[in-house]
Protein backbone atom coordinates (compact mmCIF):
# COMPACT_ATOMS: atom_id res chain seq x y z
CA UNK A 1 0.00 0.00 0.00
CA UNK A 2 2.63 2.64 0.64
CA UNK A 3 3.86 2.09 -3.11
CA UNK A 4 0.32 3.82 -4.18
CA UNK A 5 0.33 6.70 -1.33
CA UNK A 6 1.13 9.69 -4.14
CA UNK A 7 -1.40 8.42 -6.45
CA UNK A 8 -4.18 8.17 -3.41
CA UNK A 9 -2.80 11.61 -2.09
CA UNK A 10 -3.57 12.97 -5.73
CA UNK A 11 -6.89 11.10 -6.14
CA UNK A 12 -8.10 12.38 -2.95
CA UNK A 13 -7.64 16.03 -3.55
CA UNK A 14 -9.06 15.78 -7.15
CA UNK A 15 -11.93 14.23 -5.55
CA UNK A 16 -12.14 17.16 -2.97
CA UNK A 17 -12.75 19.41 -5.56
CA UNK A 18 -14.43 17.11 -8.65
CA UNK A 19 -16.83 19.92 -8.67
CA UNK A 20 -14.32 22.90 -9.45
CA UNK A 21 -12.46 20.40 -12.33
CA UNK A 22 -16.32 19.76 -13.86
CA UNK A 23 -16.47 23.23 -14.35
CA UNK A 24 -13.01 24.32 -14.75
CA UNK A 25 -10.84 21.56 -16.58
CA UNK A 26 -7.92 23.77 -16.04
CA UNK A 27 -8.30 23.32 -12.27
CA UNK A 28 -7.17 19.63 -12.36
CA UNK A 29 -3.93 20.47 -13.36
CA UNK A 30 -3.88 23.04 -10.04
CA UNK A 31 -4.29 19.93 -7.99
CA UNK A 32 -2.01 17.26 -9.58
CA UNK A 33 0.65 20.04 -9.79
CA UNK A 34 0.95 21.10 -6.38
CA UNK A 35 4.18 21.53 -4.68
CA UNK A 36 3.51 18.75 -1.82
CA UNK A 37 2.59 16.38 -4.93
CA UNK A 38 5.03 17.22 -7.78
CA UNK A 39 8.20 16.00 -6.58
CA UNK A 40 7.36 12.72 -5.07
CA UNK A 41 4.80 12.02 -7.99
CA UNK A 42 7.57 11.77 -10.41
CA UNK A 43 9.74 10.05 -7.84
CA UNK A 44 7.69 7.57 -6.17
CA UNK A 45 4.61 6.67 -7.44
CA UNK A 46 4.01 3.07 -9.18
CA UNK A 47 2.39 4.33 -12.16
CA UNK A 48 5.73 7.26 -13.65
CA UNK A 49 8.24 3.86 -11.47
CA UNK A 50 6.43 1.65 -14.19
CA UNK A 51 6.87 4.45 -17.17
CA UNK A 52 10.62 4.96 -16.03
CA UNK A 53 11.82 1.64 -15.61
CA UNK A 54 10.72 0.69 -18.81
CA UNK A 55 12.33 3.61 -20.09
CA UNK A 56 15.29 2.64 -18.73
CA UNK A 57 15.48 -0.76 -20.37
CA UNK A 58 14.84 0.15 -23.67
CA UNK A 59 17.60 2.71 -23.56
CA UNK A 60 19.91 0.23 -22.56
CA UNK A 61 18.67 -2.49 -24.63
CA UNK A 62 19.85 0.53 -27.43
CA UNK A 63 22.97 1.80 -25.88
CA UNK A 64 24.02 -2.72 -26.10
CA UNK A 65 23.47 -2.49 -29.29
CA UNK A 66 25.69 0.95 -29.79
CA UNK A 67 28.46 -0.37 -27.62
CA UNK A 68 29.23 -3.00 -29.81
CA UNK A 69 30.29 -0.32 -32.59
CA UNK A 70 31.16 3.02 -30.95
CA UNK A 71 33.81 3.77 -28.83
CA UNK A 72 31.84 6.59 -27.35
CA UNK A 73 27.67 6.53 -26.64
CA UNK A 74 25.94 9.53 -26.07
CA UNK A 75 22.52 10.00 -24.52
CA UNK A 76 20.66 13.02 -24.14
CA UNK A 77 17.53 13.68 -21.89
CA UNK A 78 15.44 16.53 -22.76
CA UNK A 79 13.28 17.27 -19.35
CA UNK A 80 15.02 16.27 -16.45
CA UNK A 81 12.18 17.32 -14.17
CA UNK A 82 13.40 15.87 -10.59
CA UNK A 83 15.69 13.28 -12.24
CA UNK A 84 13.59 10.18 -11.91
CA UNK A 85 14.29 8.79 -15.23
CA UNK A 86 17.97 10.28 -15.54
CA UNK A 87 18.84 7.89 -12.01
CA UNK A 88 17.05 5.18 -13.91
CA UNK A 89 19.11 5.37 -17.00
CA UNK A 90 21.93 6.26 -15.50
CA UNK A 91 22.27 3.63 -13.40
CA UNK A 92 21.50 1.01 -15.95
CA UNK A 93 24.43 2.11 -18.15
CA UNK A 94 27.15 2.41 -15.37
CA UNK A 95 28.45 -0.72 -16.83
CA UNK A 96 29.98 1.59 -19.60
CA UNK A 97 31.75 3.60 -17.36
CA UNK A 98 33.59 6.69 -19.12
CA UNK A 99 32.19 5.29 -22.75
CA UNK A 100 28.83 6.61 -22.12
CA UNK A 101 28.40 10.30 -21.79
CA UNK A 102 24.70 10.92 -20.17
CA UNK A 103 23.25 14.36 -20.68
CA UNK A 104 20.06 15.66 -19.03
CA UNK A 105 18.73 18.68 -19.53
CA UNK A 106 15.64 20.61 -19.07
CA UNK A 107 14.23 23.64 -20.38
CA UNK A 108 13.68 25.08 -16.81
CA UNK A 109 16.98 25.81 -15.21
CA UNK A 110 15.08 25.45 -11.82
CA UNK A 111 14.69 21.50 -11.86
CA UNK A 112 18.80 21.34 -12.14
CA UNK A 113 19.51 21.93 -8.37
CA UNK A 114 16.93 19.07 -7.27
CA UNK A 115 17.95 16.85 -9.79
CA UNK A 116 21.39 17.12 -9.36
CA UNK A 117 20.70 16.42 -5.52
CA UNK A 118 18.45 13.49 -6.52
CA UNK A 119 21.34 12.24 -8.67
CA UNK A 120 24.06 12.85 -6.21
CA UNK A 121 22.13 11.16 -3.58
CA UNK A 122 22.38 8.05 -5.75
CA UNK A 123 25.63 8.06 -6.65
CA UNK A 124 25.37 9.23 -10.28
CA UNK A 125 27.54 12.06 -10.41
CA UNK A 126 28.65 11.30 -14.07
CA UNK A 127 25.29 12.71 -15.41
CA UNK A 128 26.45 16.27 -16.55
CA UNK A 129 22.50 18.51 -16.62
CA UNK A 130 22.35 21.47 -18.02
CA UNK A 131 19.79 24.14 -19.14
CA UNK A 132 18.41 22.75 -22.73
CA UNK A 133 18.45 25.62 -25.09
CA UNK A 134 15.78 25.53 -27.74
CA UNK A 135 17.81 27.17 -30.18
CA UNK A 136 20.49 25.29 -30.51
CA UNK A 137 20.69 21.92 -32.25
CA UNK A 138 20.58 18.81 -29.82
CA UNK A 139 23.68 18.06 -31.30
CA UNK A 140 25.98 20.94 -29.34
CA UNK A 141 24.40 20.81 -26.16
Amino acid sequence: MPYFVTEIQITRSILTRVLDIIFDTNAVGAVIYQPEHLPTFFDHSLSVDAVYDGVASLVKNAVDQIASHQPVIRVLEIGLRFGGLASRVAGKLKEYGDRCQYVATDLASTFLRDADEVLNSRQLQKVHTARFDIEQSPESQ
